[in-house]
């Protein structure tokens, strides 16, 4: 089932389907970068290790 409001939608589609490749950063607990500042039109993830397998594969 779907879920919709205001604050929160929930789908079983996947966020690479749905949202602008360009727009995704990952931010991963084992980076050397640092963000410097806060982009409000791109799409933050966070991830766990085990997820960042998964994310290179796609």
């Amino acid at each position: 089932p779907h879920e919709h409001s205001t604050y929160f939608h929930s789908t079983r589609d996947l966020y690479i389907d749905l949202f602008d490749k360009d727009r995704l950063i990952y931010l991963t607990p084992d980076s050397s970068n640092e963000m410097t500042h806060f982009d409000h039109m791109m799409l933050f993830i966070f991830l766990e290790e085990y997820m960042m397998m998964k994310v290179k594969n796609l």
